[in-house]
C-alpha cells in the first residue's frame, strides 16, 4: 500500500525546522520527532468485507533535548508560533539543579 507523505507534516516543516536551529542555541542536541498517522478500521465476516477510516488518529510532536548530561523531552500537539513553543520546552525542561545532582549531593553529605 503506497501513502503520501503527509500534507500537514509539509506545512509544518519550515517552522519546525526553524524551531530546532532556535532550540540548538541553548541545548547541546535537538531532534524532533513529528508524527500524523490516521487509521483505518477493517472488518470482515462471511457475508462482507469492509474499509472505513478509523477514529483512531494521532498527530504530534516530541522534542528531544541534551545538556549538562541530562536529556529531556517534551511533546506537543499543536504549534502556534515558535516563540510559544520554544518558550514552553525551554520552561519545562529547563532546570536549574537537576534531580540527580540534588539527591546525589545531598545523599552523600
Amino acid at each position: 500500500m503506497n501513502k503520501n507523505f503527509s500534507t500537514y507534516l509539509e506545512k509544518k516543516h519550515d517552522i519546525l525546522k526553524k524551531l530546532v536551529e532556535k532550540l540548538l542555541e541553548k541545548f547541546e542536541y535537538v531532534s524532533l520527532l513529528a508524527s500524523d498517522c490516521q487509521g483505518q478500521k477493517v472488518t470482515v465476516s462471511d457475508k462482507s468485507i469492509s474499509v472505513k477510516d478509523s477514529e483512531w488518529n494521532e498527530r504530534g510532536f516530541v522534542v528531544r533535548v541534551f545538556n549538562d548530561g541530562i536529556y529531556s523531552e517534551y511533546s506537543f500537539d499543536k504549534i502556534t508560533t515558535i516563540k510559544d513553543v520554544y518558550t514552553k520546552i525551554v520552561n519545562a525542561v529547563d532546570i536549574s539543579e537537576p534531580l540527580y545532582k540534588a539527591i546525589y549531593v545531598k545523599g552523600n553529605k
